[in-house]
Formats: structure tokens, C-alpha cells, sequence
């Protein structure tokens, strides 16, 4: 019998069963029981169930607060609703503005113009005449400004004349570059690669540009031919950069997701202070590293992001402070942690410190692992939030996070 279907009994009608027929009263009893059971069962299925809701809705939430400025997405990914900006650099006791000592960046008066143009004065302010009146000096003003925009046509001729001696004629060589009747000129074709590879605009938009600068259209193939000879002319360049991309003694590297034909490639990224190198790949990992061929023979210190290919490749390793940085702005801002905040200051500090004195005291050292450890091992965010998963990471790694805060030690 199911219980849903009984009525609820009185204490009469129950003391009647307990007299008349108790075995009934058991029945009733364990029935109830079993529906307990089952009731506290489902209660718990829900729990667990609601559980897991709430942790996606925080997972999809703290998805949908991540942006450039808190996590390691490109600024091409935050769409339409960019967050303003906001730099992970903190307030320092300078004044706001120029410093002193800066140099400028206003016009200057050329000393040589490249044409002059004199307004004569031929009446004073009441009338009288001064054509005939020696000119005392000249005050002077300057314009900068672009000349009149202008393809410049430049015809070459080859002379031909008459052998005597050959008793035939023959005609000059044209010099090298010059193959057809009508073609552009290498300046205007560097500058049509320069918008396509450096400014990143469209080819037809470079066509729609020649055309109203200088009143000459070109098609999509020829602004993609310009950058293919540009290509083949850095050839050397790219040799002698990738030889000393590999030979550096530090290098920052990185990756990023981009599209090329409609599908996820790969644009990696090694650098140093005064070098950038840029490589293209359908791969992220390892395969790609390979296939560039820079980082297996590398043997200096190698600075990046925890990603696991980067581990098999240098000789001692530094992890980005910077992709740190914006995790821990995350933590402090979405998921109100204060020991994130408290830690970006920290490292933020020590970076200025370093960059002033150029290297750390024995007592700045001890303070800053001090002050890490303390920050780290004083906290105990919520299990499986990007905190957590954070601190975990900044505790296994400390060596690898403060290693150029910390490298006086050595």
C-alpha cells in the first residue's frame, strides 16, 4: 500500500490498530520509514545536483567576466565590449605628465625649408605706401605639411643603334627589376606591402586608397604580389634574425590563436628586448617549436607561461609574471580575494624595485619570499575556483615565478 494514497491518520484510529490489529500499525511504520528513506536520498541527489549547477553557473559566470585585462585572452576576443583600459602598473609618487628632463616631441623650426614663400608688404597699417622701402627683416612661420600625392612616372629608354661591324642593330640592356612594358616602381610596391603586412588593411581597401591618393587603383593581386617580393627581399634579414633569435642569452616566448583561410592557426612569438620574431603555424605545441627549428638549439633562459612544451626547451626557465598578474587581478576582482591584490602589489613593487636599483639586497630578497610565501600559505580559497587553482600553481612554481625578482641569490 502506498502511503501517498492514506489519509493521515488520528491518534484515535493509530491506538485502535496498536489494540485491534497491531500488525497493520507495523506496516504503516516501516512504510514510512522506507519513504524517509527514499525522501532523504532524492534530497541528496538534489543537493549534489544543485551543487553542480551552482559551480557551472560560476564557472560560466567568471567565464563571461574574463576579458584581456584579467586572464591570458587576447584583446581581439573581448568583441564589442572592451573593457577600458587599465594598466597593471601601479600608482607611483611621480607627478602626472612629462618628467623632468624629458624630451619633447613638438614641432621644430627646419633650418633648411624646402621653399620659401615671401608676402610682401606694400602699405603700413594707415595706408602709405612701402613699395619703394628697403626690407628691415623677416619674421618668420613654418608649415609642416604633405606635398601634392602623386604617382611619378620615370620612362626608360633603351637605345638601340647600328653595328658596323656586326652590320646589325642592337639595343642597351634594361637594368635588373625592369621586365615589363608598364609595372610599379619598388617604393610603391614596398609601401603597398607595408599597409597590407604592418597596417593590416584589407587589399581592397589599399586599392580604394590608391586610388583616392593618387588616383591609380590596384587590384587585390598585385597588393598581394608586392608582399610576396617583400617577402623574398627580407630573406637575409630573417637568416641573420633567427640566428641571433637562437643565440640569445634570453627569451620571452608565447603563442596565440589566429585565423588563417577560415581555420585556428597559431602565431608564435620569441622575443628579446631589441628582437621580435614571428612564425605562423596550424600547431601550438611542440610539433610547431620543431618544425621552427629556434628553440631546440636554444641554451639560454626561457621565459613563458607554464605552457608544457616550453619546459623541454633552455636551460633554466622564468615564468611570465605578466599572464600572472592578470590572474590575479581576476581573482581579485571577481572572486574578491585579497590576498591576489595584496600579491600583484607585491610583485609589482619588486619589479619597480629591480628595475631602479638593478638588483636585489640580501635583506629585499628574504623579504620578498618572506612576503610571498606569507600571502600564499595565509589563504585557503574555495576549492576548484580559479584562486585555488592559481595559489596552488604560485606555490609549486615559486622558484620559477621569482626567479628574475629573486636572482641576486645566485
Amino acid at each position: 500500500m502506498d502511503i501517498l494514497h492514506w489519509h493521515l491518520f488520528t491518534r484515535e484510529e493509530l491506538l485502535g490498530f496498536a489494540e485491534r490489529a497491531p500488525e497493520t500499525l507495523v506496516d504503516i511504520v516501516l512504510a514510512l520509514q522506507e519513504r524517509v528513506v527514499r525522501l532523504q536520498e532524492q534530497n541528496q541527489q538534489q543537493h549534489a545536483l544543485i551543487a553542480q549547477l551552482v559551480g557551472r553557473i560560476e564557472r560560466l559566470e567568471a567565464q563571461l567576466h574574463q576579458d584581456s585585462h584579467n586572464s591570458h585572452q587576447p584583446p581581439s576576443s573581448d568583441g564589442y565590449a572592451k573593457p577600458a583600459p587599465k594598466s597593471l602598473r601601479e600608482t607611483s609618487d611621480r607627478p602626472a605628465g612629462g618628467q623632468r628632463g624629458h624630451v619633447g616631441h613638438t614641432l621644430k623650426v627646419a633650418a633648411h625649408p624646402d621653399f620659401c614663400i615671401v608676402h610682401r608688404l606694400v602699405r603700413c597699417p594707415k595706408g602709405h605706401s612701402l613699395r619703394e622701402q628697403p626690407v628691415l627683416g623677416y619674421e618668420k612661420r613654418q608649415v609642416f605639411d604633405l606635398p601634392v600625392q602623386a604617382l611619378e612616372v620615370q620612362e626608360h629608354r633603351a637605345e638601340t643603334k647600328y653595328c658596323p661591324t656586326c652590320q646589325e642593330p642592337t639595343t642597351a640592356v634594361f637594368p635588373s627589376g625592369l621586365e615589363a612594358p608598364v609595372q610599379y616602381g619598388p617604393r610603391y610596391l614596398a609601401f603597398l606591402a607595408y599597409l597590407r603586412d604592418v597596417q593590416l588593411l584589407p587589399a581592397q581597401r589599399i586599392g580604394q586608397m590608391s586610388e583616392d591618393l593618387f588616383g591609380q587603383p590596384v587590384s587585390p593581386a598585385t597588393v598581394e604580389g608586392a608582399v610576396e617580393r617583400a617577402a623574398e627581399a627580407i630573406t637575409p634579414f630573417q637568416d641573420v634574425l633567427e640566428a641571433d633569435v637562437s643565440q640569445a642569452t634570453q627569451l620571452h616566448a608565447d603563442e596565440t590563436g589566429l585565423r588563417v583561410n577560415g581555420k585556428i592557426h597559431w602565431l608564435h612569438v620569441l622575443s628579446t628586448p631589441k628582437l621580435t620574431w614571428y612564425g605562423v603555424h596550424p600547431k601550438r605545441g611542440r610539433d610547431a617549436m620543431e618544425d621552427f627549428g629556434l628553440l631546440p638549439g636554444f641554451r639560454g633562459r626561457l621565459i613563458h607561461d607554464e605552457f608544457g612544451p616550453y619546459w623541454t626547451y633552455g636551460r633554466e626557465h622564468v615564468l611570465c609574471n605578466a599572464h600572472h598578474l592578470r590572474e590575479l587581478v581576476f581573482c581579485a576582482e571577481e572572486e574578491h580575494q585579497r590576498w591576489a591584490a595584496r600579491l600583484k602589489h607585491l610583485l609589482v613593487h619588486a619589479e619597480r624595485r629591480r628595475q631602479k636599483q638593478g638588483s636585489f639586497t640580501p635583506s629585499q630578497v628574504h623579504h620578498v619570499l618572506e612576503r610571498y610565501r606569507h600571502l600564499l600559505t595565509g589563504t585557503s580559497p574555495p576549492p576548484k575556483s580559479k584562486a585555488h587553482r592559481l595559489r596552488r600553481r604560485l606555490i609549486k612554481y615559486e622558484r620559477f615565478v621569482l626567479a628574475q625578482k629573486t636572482s641576486s641569490r645566485k
